[in-house]
């Protein structure tokens, strides 16, 4: 499967793709077709990353919020770290576990600790 890369702060995929990442196995983004079963809207919960809509990504359900499921977690905003644009007792925290060059503003709407 070949899939286009993209920044997850941009959501520069072509067409009706979205860019979606993964914290893991570090940047790029890649794009995906949204699925989004539940919804996909932010707060909602979500097994698999394109199961949320542009913008969001599946979050593990004990970083978000209110986030009580059965699935993995919900969906959560991708935001940049110098901008702070999560609400609640969220916090714009690192998307990646160690900086990753190119990315190091890129973030995701987490609660802290």
């Amino acid at each position: 499967i070949c899939l286009s890369l993209c920044d997850p702060l941009l959501q520069d995929c072509p067409g009706q793709g979205a860019c979606y990442g993964d914290s893991m196995s570090g940047p790029p983004g890649f794009c995906f077709t949204p699925d989004p079963k539940n919804g996909g809207m932010d707060g909602d919960a979500c097994s698999f990353a394109n199961a949320c809509l542009p913008g969001l990504n599946c979050a593990e359900a004990a970083t978000q919020e209110g986030c009580v499921t059965m699935e993995y977690g919900c969906c959560a905003p991708f935001c940049a770290l110098d901008e702070m644009t999560c609400t609640g007792g969220e916090e714009c925290l690192p998307f990646f576990m160690e900086v990753q060059p190119g990315f190091e503003n890129l973030g995701i709407c987490a609660l802290p600790g």
